[in-house]
């Protein structure tokens, strides 16, 4: 079962973009911001999958009754880091050998042809494909360089968080986060090349503390910024071209 957190303490948890329409199921799959307060075991959870859904995770609705059909969870939200971004719905074969792939569904045959939903969902910029049919993990790669998420289980699509990457509620440590990859600018696909294009970049990286175990009431957060410091990556621009079939970079 889910973790949770009472509803009358919850802050933010808001889908702010418009969501992608599949006419043939009946359902509007859309992505879900961060939750507050952000620290897992601030809010009494152990951060493991699944945590306080829907956070951090896509959703697809029966738009004809409002019922949940399908959910999955990307990761549980300490950093801001939302799920909302585009949702792009593409049909295409698939034999899954993305680069430095954070993982792949080991059920999935090659050749074999699936409905998906596709799309970089968050700031972290990690490339994602699901079954949009039932919500099945298919695949997720890196673009940018992000330190949040080591992996996904290949069936359960279950996130594995970097332990380094963790806020927690002790207000002395500081947690350098690196995940600021995108932002609103949408990202596309084109039939054409079956490839999708996001604007990525390597965003800086933030040294992180937690400044008080309640949440503001304006915005939720209990975060700030210590300091910014250069990404790793030496380059700041990092658009890319995702062969969907099989996760490679064109």
């Amino acid at each position: 079962d889910p973790q949770v957190y009472p509803l009358e303490s919850r802050r933010n948890m808001s889908p702010w973009i418009t969501p992608a329409v599949d006419t043939e199921r009946g359902l509007f799959i859309f992505g879900i911001g961060s939750s507050a307060p952000q620290q897992p075991d601030v809010a009494g959870t152990d951060g493991e999958w699944p945590d306080r859904l829907y956070h951090g995770s896509t959703v697809a609705l029966d738009y004809r009754t409002g019922e949940l059909v399908w959910w999955a969870q990307h990761h549980t939200d300490m950093w801001n880091n939302d799920a909302v971004y585009d949702h792009l719905l593409v049909d295409s074969s698939l034999d899954p050998n993305p680069p430095d792939a954070l993982g792949v569904n080991p059920d999935v045959t090659p050749g074999e042809s699936r409905d998906l939903v596709i799309g970089s969902f968050s700031k972290d910029a990690i490339f994602y494909a699901y079954d949009r049919s039932d919500g099945a993990f298919i695949y997720a790669r890196p673009t940018a360089y992000q330190n949040v998420i080591e992996g996904y289980d290949g069936i359960t699509g279950a996130y594995i968080t970097n332990p380094e990457a963790v806020m927690s509620a002790d207000m002395d440590r500081e947690v350098t986060i690196c995940r600021e990859n995108r932002q609103v600018p949408q990202g596309a696909y084109s039939p054409l090349s079956n490839a999708y294009y996001v604007p990525a970049y390597n965003g800086r990286c933030s040294v992180n503390t937690v400044t008080s175990l309640t949440p503001t009431l304006e915005t939720g957060y209990n975060t700030s910024t210590v300091q910014s410091v250069p990404s790793p990556i030496s380059h700041l621009g990092q658009p890319e071209a995702i062969d969907v079939s099989t996760g490679q970079t064109l």
